[in-house]
């Protein structure tokens, strides 16, 4: 499940920049429904907060969208993980709970994988809407993990 798609995009040529004004004079932050624009002085500017991908069409400015800058998901496996057994099988994994309750499995790296002894998997920083085969490749690192 899609928790969050951030855009990074540019205005077309020819529109008009907004009024910079307030405490952050070189951005101006446009807030909506289903997604935040912040646009910046130089026209580039961000869309972040998608929960589905965007239909660019229904945009309230002429933005062009040059790339998915981040994803986010997140799925759940209806069932307990063995965080400290994960932690011995994996050494490059990192658990510390006291400072984070979540496994980080780091064999995902530049992601941020993190497991929660519910059972819910996050993971951050995925740069496509095309991640099954990032989720096929955690399940079976978790089965692996977990079920020994």
């Amino acid at each position: 499940m899609i928790i969050n798609i951030n855009y990074k995009g540019i205005l077309k040529e020819g529109v008009e920049k907004l009024v910079f004004s307030g405490w952050k004079p070189c951005q101006c932050v446009m807030k909506f429904q289903n997604y935040t624009i912040v646009e910046f002085r130089s026209g580039k500017c961000r869309v972040m907060g998608c929960k589905a991908p965007l239909d660019i069409s229904s945009l309230p400015l002429p933005i062009e969208i040059e790339c998915i800058q981040s994803v986010s998901i997140t799925f759940d496996y209806g069932h307990r993980l063995n965080l400290v057994k994960m932690l011995e099988l994996d050494s490059a994994a990192t658990y510390e709970p006291e400072i984070f309750p979540a496994l980080r499995i780091n064999d995902f790296n530049p992601l941020c994988v993190n497991v929660f002894a519910s059972g819910k998997v996050v993971v951050h920083g995925i740069k496509t809407l095309n991640f099954n085969e990032l989720v096929d490749e955690i399940n079976l690192y978790i089965f692996m993990h977990d079920f020994q």
